[in-house]
């Protein structure tokens, strides 16, 4: 029976935590050096190439209108998912533009473009629903694009106000809600405006 000194189980957990460390560094070159930014490149570009052609006029539909939404908020998703990375490059970590982006506008950014997507996936899956298993009602609830894109932009704002303390999410949302309302088309610029308006 051998018993190890102290000194021994030293150098053995020191060594266990030398392996640890250098693979720790490798594991985030491959992934976070190489496979996001990959990953980002080839999902933008492939949410660009979906976005050109769902907006075509032939393309022209309700669901279309949801995939649409889905791709350009997927795209913002992976952008500002990049944006975040970026804390992992020391040349940008320390500066301090990156620092008072990140906190109160990188991250809010991020999630809110995350669940608008996932809003959206929620909100065409409903619609198909009633679509398929009660089609007459459907066809009575038939909405118009307009309405699909002020859905996506209500849900835009909801998400973002969720995710920014510092912003009065019902006192912008009852103001979005009063201003779209007296419009026919509500665009994404009026959305923007009424969410920066405080």
């Amino acid at each position: 029976m051998t018993t190890a000194t102290t000194a021994e189980v030293d150098v053995v957990v020191d060594s266990d935590l030398d392996d640890l460390s250098r693979h720790l560094a490798v594991t985030r070159l491959i992934v976070q050096k190489m496979l996001i930014p990959s990953v980002v490149l080839f999902g933008v570009s492939g949410n660009l190439v979906n976005v050109a052609v769902l907006t075509r006029r032939s393309m022209k539909s309700s669901t279309n209108s949801y995939l649409t939404a889905l791709a350009v908020y997927d795209i913002l998703y992976l952008v500002f998912a990049l944006t975040m990375t970026l804390n992992h490059y020391s040349a940008v970590s320390g500066s301090a533009w990156y620092q008072h982006y990140r906190v109160p506008f990188g991250r809010p950014l991020t999630d809110a473009a995350s669940n608008t997507g996932i809003w959206l996936t929620l909100t065409f899956t409903v619609e198909r629903y009633i679509g398929v298993c009660h089609p007459m009602k459907g066809k009575v609830c038939h909405y118009s694009c307009n309405i699909h894109l002020f859905i996506a932009q209500l849900m835009a704002l909801i998400n973002l106000k969720a995710h920014s303390p510092q912003i009065s999410v019902f006192e912008s949302m009852h103001r979005l809600l009063i201003e779209c309302a007296m419009l026919t088309e509500p665009p994404i610029l009026h959305v923007v405006s009424a969410l920066f308006a405080l």
